[in-house]
């Protein structure tokens, strides 16, 4: 048993309660081979009893429960938990930055410059009075010749089977302003609760008076 642990289990006895471990209580595969499988059973939310029995261990009944509360086995799960947390909150960041990207670039997009400008001739008129005009028309550009970024803002064809579908800026605008929790009410640490608030004749007039001193507060208190 390690010096760590010892202490664990001493304090548990002389307090009568389990203080908080540290980070790297538990970051270690528990010696016995048994105890390490039925530790990682009830990380991964197998049942206490048949955790027991899937680690080898045999009548399970009360002896699944004690085991479950061993200092060592709560320190590894415990511990099991805080690394999935943390990868899970490394992926989320991960993604939300990629997605963050991705939704820039469709906001920003000159989407002119996926078309070109060309020149077609036609006749117009019959006999004596035929002429040749040139028109000037927009259309979008060959694939070869798009960028990798301009390609990924097509999402495929529209129902006239000649358009391309590009994804909505103002969309895009949406989903970034979620991000941001631009979405969600906005509030003061005062009083003043911007929630209900959705159009300019919502506030009265010492409300307004509210909002822009304390508006002015918060930007001026950058420069203090």
């Amino acid at each position: 048993m390690t010096k760590d642990v010892r202490s664990v289990m001493e304090d548990m006895e002389d307090n009568g309660w389990l203080p908080l471990p540290r980070p790297d209580l538990g970051s270690q595969p528990l010696t016995d081979r048994r105890r390490e499988a039925f530790a990682r059973a009830l990380f991964e939310g197998i049942d206490v009893q048949a955790a027991y029995e899937l680690a080898g261990f045999k009548r399970p009944r009360g002896n699944a429960q004690r085991m479950e509360r061993e200092p060592l086995i709560q320190a590894r799960v415990n511990y099991l938990r805080r690394e999935l947390d943390r990868a899970d909150l490394l992926m989320r960041s991960l993604r939300r930055r990629q997605l963050r990207q991705q939704l820039t670039q469709i906001a920003a997009a000159d989407r002119l410059s996926l078309f070109e400008e060309v020149n077609i001739t036609k006749t117009v008129g019959r006999g004596r009075n035929a002429r040749t005009v040139t028109l000037r028309r927009l259309q979008m550009k060959a694939l070869a010749d798009l960028t990798p970024e301009q390609r990924t803002l097509v999402e495929g064809i529209e129902s006239d089977g000649m358009r391309p579908a590009l994804p909505s800026k103002l969309g895009a605008l949406a989903q970034l302003a979620k991000l941001d929790g631009l979405d969600q009410p906005f509030k003061f640490s005062g009083d003043l609760s911007v929630q209900e608030k959705r159009d300019a004749t919502d506030w009265s007039r010492e409300e307004l008076l509210v909002f822009l001193n304390a508006t002015c507060d918060k930007v001026g208190g950058g420069d203090d």
